[in-house]
Protein backbone atom coordinates (compact mmCIF):
# COMPACT_ATOMS: atom_id res chain seq x y z
CA UNK A 1 0.00 0.00 0.00
CA UNK A 2 2.40 2.67 -1.63
CA UNK A 3 0.27 5.93 -0.95
CA UNK A 4 -2.14 4.59 2.14
CA UNK A 5 -0.39 6.55 4.80
CA UNK A 6 -0.90 9.83 2.87
CA UNK A 7 -4.54 9.21 1.80
CA UNK A 8 -4.63 8.72 5.47
CA UNK A 9 -3.13 12.07 6.29
CA UNK A 10 -5.10 13.91 3.21
CA UNK A 11 -8.33 12.66 4.11
CA UNK A 12 -7.99 13.60 8.22
CA UNK A 13 -7.31 17.32 7.06
CA UNK A 14 -10.34 17.51 5.20
CA UNK A 15 -9.54 16.29 1.76
CA UNK A 16 -12.26 15.96 -0.98
CA UNK A 17 -10.34 12.80 -2.96
CA UNK A 18 -13.00 11.87 -5.15
CA UNK A 19 -13.21 15.06 -7.37
CA UNK A 20 -13.96 15.90 -10.65
CA UNK A 21 -11.56 13.19 -12.74
CA UNK A 22 -13.53 10.59 -11.15
CA UNK A 23 -16.00 8.87 -14.31
CA UNK A 24 -13.37 8.96 -17.48
CA UNK A 25 -10.33 10.35 -15.97
CA UNK A 26 -7.85 9.08 -13.81
CA UNK A 27 -9.56 7.62 -11.05
CA UNK A 28 -11.49 5.73 -13.64
CA UNK A 29 -8.50 4.15 -15.47
CA UNK A 30 -6.72 3.36 -12.19
CA UNK A 31 -9.78 1.76 -10.07
CA UNK A 32 -10.28 -0.29 -13.20
CA UNK A 33 -6.79 -1.45 -13.57
CA UNK A 34 -6.68 -1.69 -9.43
CA UNK A 35 -10.11 -4.27 -10.00
CA UNK A 36 -8.76 -6.25 -12.95
CA UNK A 37 -5.42 -7.20 -11.67
CA UNK A 38 -7.29 -7.71 -8.23
CA UNK A 39 -4.34 -5.13 -6.61
CA UNK A 40 -6.16 -5.15 -3.32
CA UNK A 41 -3.47 -2.20 -1.97
CA UNK A 42 -4.95 -0.42 -4.84
CA UNK A 43 -8.41 -1.23 -3.68
CA UNK A 44 -7.44 -0.41 -0.02
CA UNK A 45 -6.19 3.41 -0.96
CA UNK A 46 -9.13 3.47 -3.50
CA UNK A 47 -11.66 2.54 -0.71
CA UNK A 48 -10.00 5.21 1.94
CA UNK A 49 -9.79 7.82 -0.45
CA UNK A 50 -13.90 7.33 0.17
CA UNK A 51 -14.73 6.82 -3.52
CA UNK A 52 -16.94 4.13 -4.17
CA UNK A 53 -15.64 1.05 -6.01
CA UNK A 54 -19.39 -0.34 -7.01
CA UNK A 55 -19.45 -1.48 -10.39
CA UNK A 56 -22.41 0.65 -11.33
CA UNK A 57 -21.14 3.73 -9.83
CA UNK A 58 -18.23 6.01 -10.35
CA UNK A 59 -16.48 3.10 -12.87
CA UNK A 60 -19.23 3.27 -15.54
CA UNK A 61 -21.46 1.20 -16.54
CA UNK A 62 -19.34 -1.77 -17.05
CA UNK A 63 -16.00 -3.24 -16.01
CA UNK A 64 -14.21 -4.79 -18.12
Amino acid sequence: MKHGSIVDLLVRAGANLGGSDIEGGFADVAIRGALRHGDEGAIEVWKKSGISLEKESIIGKKNP
